[in-house]
């Protein structure tokens, strides 16, 4: 018999010397709760995580189940108790926050992927479950959809077995492969794998015209970009529905090892320009990627480029407050501090201010911006300010500024 000590503390010693009597007692909730068919609450709070054994991860029989059950003691925290069938083992106090940690740790994706494709194989196998394989939810997700987005590679490769259609459509349009693409990390690149080799459509659009490759330069996974792109490297060149190329979604996220894998592809794309007008140099220059903009510049970007607003590089970075880019462009490339925007006549100062980009503003005015220049209205920087107190901030730079320049 095996007993952990509680908070009580009562140790398996005790228990033993209770004889009978004792273990009567002790039988009488088992007893109840047996009767009334119907568990405590605190029995039915646990996590199940099956441990391989050894041998063929996808055979059941092969597989030890551990389960983790919190119990409070007399501080009122959470201790964690791993138990195999009648065994009970003690693991260090924990908060619940700690505990987890603990579990997220100890028992990794791997884990719970081969308890998916346990569950899934279950299904199918003992309850006739083929039938199930491609029905949908209201999301027009199917169990494969499910599978792939939580990078299930063993259970993608299950259900494609069993009939799973690779290239369902879910509602927006999104495919398998297009959610396995979402995610970061090794399990999402064998889950890749497994779609493609079971011949996934990496060239099906959403309905905002991405591909998987767009997809994945967003999220910045190099491995999935290079393994796509290295298969089918006409995706390079599908724009989105905006006119967008996956070189423009890399820039804007500053995934700059991406961009270069890009581009060896489609060099022509780093002046491509979106129904915007937007470059993918303005993109970088957006998210403060200064590193990206040098590597788009080197080949061949034009840093003078204005888009459909007539904003160039240098107001994009002003508006949106990406100093390291405004300190690069200035310095390094010379563009003229106050050079003006073709149809709004901004300045990149006024680009700042009406934006509420306080510390660009000041950079601005360090590299000699000019705060009484007026755009197509007439109007100075100080007459653009946006609202609320950023706005109030900037206006007391200006106006320090001012008296400085008046003093001088």
């Amino acid at each position: 018999m095996y007993k952990l000590a509680g908070s009580d503390p009562i140790l398996a010693e005790f228990i033993q010397g209770g004889g009978e009597i004792l273990r009567s007692e002790i039988h009488k909730p088992i007893d109840s709760t047996r009767n009334k068919e119907d568990l405590p609450d605190q029995w039915k709070e646990s996590i199940i995580v099956p441990i391989n054994k050894k041998g063929d991860e996808t055979d059941a029989d092969l597989y030890v189940h551990y389960g983790f059950m919190l119990m409070l003691d007399e501080d009122g925290l959470q201790k964690p108790q791993r138990f195999l069938y009648s065994r009970v083992f003690i693991n260090e106090y924990m908060k619940p926050s700690k505990l987890r940690e603990h579990l997220q740790i100890v028992h990794t994706q791997n884990a719970i992927e081969i308890e998916a494709l346990l569950k899934t194989k279950y299904l199918i196998e003992k309850w006739d479950g083929e039938h199930l394989i491609n029905v949908y939810n209201n999301l027009g997700k199917t169990a494969l959809h499910e599978a792939a987005q939580n990078c299930c590679h063993r259970t993608v490769n299950y259900l494609l077995q069993h009939g799973a259609d690779v290239n369902q459509i879910k509602r927006s349009d999104w495919t398998p492969l297009m959610l396995a693409s979402t995610k970061l990390g090794s399990m999402a690149l064998q889950t890749v794998h497994v779609l493609l080799n079971h011949e996934a459509d990496p060239y099906i659009v959403n309905k905002d015209g991405w591909t998987a490759l767009h997809i994945a330069c967003k999220i910045g996974h190099c491995d999935i970009v290079k393994l796509l792109i290295e298969n089918f490297p006409a995706l390079v060149n599908i724009h989105s529905t905006n006119g967008r190329y996956p070189l423009h979604t890399a820039s804007l996220n500053g995934h700059g090892s991406i961009v270069s894998l890009l581009l060896k592809y489609n060099s022509s794309a780093v002046s491509a320009r979106d129904l915007c007008g937007v470059t993918p140099l303005m993109d970088s220059c957006q998210g403060n990627h200064d590193s990206v903009a040098l590597v788009l510049l080197k080949c061949g970007a034009s840093v003078t480029e204005s888009d459909n607003m007539g904003l160039t590089c240098l107001h994009v970075a002003a508006q949106t407050g990406s100093c390291k880019v405004i300190r690069m462009l200035i310095e390094d490339f010379n563009i003229d501090v106050n050079l003006v925007a073709s149809k709004s006549k901004f300045t990149p100062l006024h680009c700042a201010a009406s934006t509420g980009q306080l510390e660009a503003v000041r950079m601005l005015l360090l590299q000699g911006a000019d705060s009484k220049l007026k755009d197509g209205h007439g109007r100075q920087a100080q007459d653009v300010l946006c609202s609320g107190p950023k706005g109030k901030d900037i206006l007391t730079v200006l106006r320090e500024y001012d008296l400085c320049e008046n003093k001088a």
